[in-house]
């Protein structure tokens, strides 16, 4: 049982109805990547690979190297720009793919290079004409099936290896995203010594997205046994990787920081959902031009605070949780030190409370039944993230 969360809190999710499905085939441990040029020769002889910059000159060079080395493979590579997906950044990929008409696409990176990757999937299988606006919502083409998709993180933050959702922004700087069982990756090979070597400044906003993913699902109100133990064992893992500075992971950290990924990522996507920290920081991130991980932790604080004061029993839970990882057992303290170590910045640091109320105007355009909670609360909440600083 991990520590932290007691058999009390896992036998009352079982008097409700719930539903766990994670298709994706893992292969986890160090050096687990180099079986991959043999399965992709046994797989496919097209094959279009998703490589960010920084994975391409790092440990996973010698991986693209083995690829581009197979004769029985023809190799196409896209390398996305830089920051979080946009529309504008897949037409490179997406021209490419249907070019290439690949029978398997990979993903080697992080979360951006995932969820590019996944609509590369889509438009690989798509007929001519299809675009990548077509794919993301409020697009039109819904694909029964696409080209199997096959994952490799190199640094270890949203989970996108594991899950079957995507978001991408359009030229609007508006998120918007799709999500169906067909686009679940097939297979995700979780080699850390892939994630080896990364700075500080790059591993600090993932690691906190994994962070706030694992609590969140606990936060939300909508857990149930199996999301409840994978998140607990997320946020434990996060909390003690703390142990080791943050740009110097060793093999075994960089491990267990991509399993808290994977499990913090199965945890949300397979019911327990996330909250308005996550919610806020599709804008938030954009607007304030914050890294993903860093803008989803800006209200994470007051969503604890929240849910405290409504006597909701995940508080404990944490409070339980942080003290058998060796912090002082006090939720609200304890989650501002790992944000603080983690270097995320807190509200009142990156904008006023007029521009944050403002973004909460922008999140609920769309109307209160999207979200986890309404428009006013949400108002309050902002609120709330001011108070706990003052």
């Amino acid at each position: 049982m991990t520590d932290g969360l007691r058999i009390v809190d896992l036998i009352a999710g079982f008097g409700d109805t719930f539903r766990f499905n994670c298709p994706t085939e893992i292969l986890f441990g160090a050096g687990r990547a180099a079986e991959l040029p043999a399965r992709v020769r046994a797989q496919a002889r097209r094959v279009l690979v998703a490589v960010d910059a920084a994975a391409a000159t790092g440990p996973a060079g010698e991986l693209l190297a083995a690829l581009r080395a197979e004769q029985a493979i023809e190799l196409a590579e896209w390398n996305p720009p830089a920051g979080e997906p946009t529309l504008a950044g897949l037409a490179g990929g997406a021209d490419l793919a249907q070019a290439h008409r690949p029978e398997l696409v990979l993903a080697i990176g992080g979360g951006a290079t995932m969820d590019s990757a996944k609509v590369l999937a889509v438009l690989g299988a798509a007929p001519a004409g299809v675009t990548a606006a077509d794919v993301i919502a409020p697009g039109t083409y819904r694909p029964a099936d696409v080209v199997p998709l096959w994952t490799v993180p190199t640094l270890s933050g949203s989970g996108a290896e594991v899950t079957r959702g995507t978001v991408i922004a359009d030229g609007h700087g508006v998120k918007n995203g799709f999500a169906n069982p067909a686009r679940h990756p097939a297979l995700a090979v979780l080699d850390p010594t892939l994630a080896v070597g990364a700075p500080a400044a790059v591993l600090g906003p993932p690691t906190v997205d994994v962070f706030c993913h694992a609590t969140e699902s606990l936060l939300a109100g909508r857990g149930f046994p199996i999301s409840d133990l994978l998140a607990a064992t997320a946020a434990t893992l996060v909390v003690r990787s703390l142990a080791e500075p943050l740009g110097e992971r060793s093999v075994t950290g960089a491990g267990q920081l991509m399993t808290a990924a994977v499990f913090g990522a199965m945890a949300f996507s397979s019911g327990s959902g996330l909250t308005t920290a996550h919610e806020y920081s599709d804008i938030a991130g954009l607007r304030l031009g914050l890294p993903h991980g860093y803008a989803a932790s800006l209200l994470l604080p007051a969503v604890l605070a929240r849910q405290a004061e409504l006597g909701h029993p995940s508080v404990a839970r944490l409070g339980r949780l942080f003290a058998d990882a060796g912090l002082s057992g006090d939720p609200g303290r304890d989650l501002a030190h790992v944000l603080g170590e983690l270097g995320a910045p807190r509200l009142p640091e990156v904008c006023s409370p007029e521009q944050a109320l403002e973004l909460v105007e922008l999140l609920y355009a769309v109307g209160d039944d999207r979200h986890w909670i309404s428009r006013q609360d949400a108002i309050t909440l902002v609120g709330k993230g001011f108070e706990l600083d003052a």
